[in-house]
């Protein structure tokens, strides 16, 4: 017999209540230990806080492992650090990037991946600089410059 409580489906059983996602969401049965333990939580949890001050390196760890949330993978789509653009040395831009991990702004995971890029930056502003001399010492020779130095100056331009 179906009462105004629970809705039936086309086959008569009752529709399962529908989670955020929209998909079914089903009772999970608790065995009674799982019960016994829900309703000790609170006392357990502050016995293993007392016994991990006291000195258990195991609970301890667990309690922090616990407590602490993991780290989750870095955000692929780019790092969003407020005034790096702006910066106009690398120092600056170092200093704006050691903050940003100290303030919590960017995982350092991220922080690493803006200093590689930064680093490598530089490596071309150095090869580009390098080139640039390597040309003039031809021209002070009297020499022409080598077509793959050309190349690279041109493409720098």
């Amino acid at each position: 017999m179906q009462t105004a409580e629970q809705p039936r489906n086309v086959g008569g059983r009752p529709k399962l209540p529908r989670g955020v996602d929209g998909k079914p969401v089903r009772a999970v049965e608790r065995t009674a230990s799982q019960q016994l333990i829900d309703r000790k939580m609170k006392g357990l949890t502050q016995v293993a806080i007392t016994k991990a001050l006291e000195g258990d390196g195991h609970l301890l760890r667990v309690l922090i492992d616990r407590g602490i949330p993991a780290l989750r993978p870095v955000d692929q789509q780019g790092v969003l650090l407020p005034g790096l653009a702006e910066c106009s040395t690398i120092e600056e831009s170092v200093k704006l990037v050691r903050r940003g991990v100290a303030d919590g702004r960017i995982a350092p995971a991220q922080a690493k991946e803006v200093l590689a890029y930064l680093k490598f930056e530089v490596e071309l502003v150095d090869l580009g600089d390098a080139l640039e001399r390597i040309a003039e010492l031809y021209a002070s020779q009297g020499k022409s410059v080598p077509p793959d130095i050309s190349a690279a100056l041109a493409a720098k331009k």
